[in-house]
């Protein structure tokens, strides 16, 4: 959440890329998230009896991962801006009415 306009970011794992599974893509990002790789993912695949994800495929999960949340951020960074901006002409607005009529009251 940001701390000066309070936006939240989400991403949704299952819009993450093309036509790979989102739980695969979701253990990615969760491990890129914690600092963890490709060990600590092959780990908990094989404490789930799942086969382990080879070097190149986690790479290049991690890199289409990556390259959506880069996509995904820039598209909420700038929703963002465009709602303050949306606000600030409001906020301008009123404040002319307010103006208006306090002009028109004091005359």
């Amino acid at each position: 959440m940001c701390a000066g306009c309070s936006s939240q970011f989400t991403l949704e794992t299952s819009n993450l890329v093309g036509n790979k599974p989102p739980v695969a893509l979701g253990a990615i990002l969760g491990c890129s998230s914690l600092g963890l790789g490709k060990s600590a993912l092959n780990e908990l695949l094989c404490c789930m009896n799942i086969p382990p994800i080879t070097k190149h495929a986690f790479q290049e999960d991690e890199l289409d991962v990556a390259k959506k949340i880069s996509t995904s951020f820039e598209e909420s960074v700038n929703e963002a801006v465009e709602d303050i901006k949306h606000n600030n002409r409001r906020l301008e607005e009123i404040k002319g009415f307010y103006t208006r009529d306090i002009l028109y009251l004091e005359q």
